[in-house]
């Protein structure tokens, strides 16, 4: 089995925890900190789910640290955005960057970057991958990414 990555917020070993036993249901979280994720059906998947979210997590502490990506800004509180999907109209009220991420993440959804100035997205309502994002810069004009 792959070795699993300490938890990174508090560096905490993870453990194996199990739903509806019969289905062997399972995912790895440390007890406090990055318990998102899908159950798994196997450990070994459970264990690479926890690494990916680990590694997800250390990737988006990069982009906060990189001056000029929207995380960076959005934590500088310069930014507010709202999500709007072309297919189903689905659409967010404007909120902080980090409340829009996770109200999308809790519907189903999800933003995230590309890392080179663009983002990978779905649609929590129709999971389509045209949910466009526009950004709010409360120091000047909108813009759109």
């Amino acid at each position: 089995m792959e070795n699993l990555l300490p938890c990174p917020v508090c560096g905490g070993q993870p453990k194996l925890s199990s739903l509806e036993p019969e289905r062997q249901s399972m995912k790895y979280f440390c007890g406090v900190h990055a318990a998102c994720g899908d159950w798994k059906k196997t450990e070994a998947l459970a264990a690479t789910d926890w690494n990916k979210r680990v590694q997800e997590y250390k990737d988006a502490l990069q982009r906060i640290e990189t001056p000029g990506t929207p995380e960076y800004l959005e934590i500088k509180g310069r930014i507010s955005a709202h999500a709007y999907c072309e297919d189903c109209k689905y659409e967010t009220d404007n909120m902080p960057m980090r409340d829009l991420v996770f109200k999308l993440s809790m519907e189903g959804g999800y933003i995230v970057s590309d890392k080179s100035g663009g983002y990978f997205s779905q649609c929590p309502n129709c999971e389509s991958n045209k949910l466009s994002l526009e950004l709010i810069n409360s120091h000047s004009k909108d813009f759109i990414l």
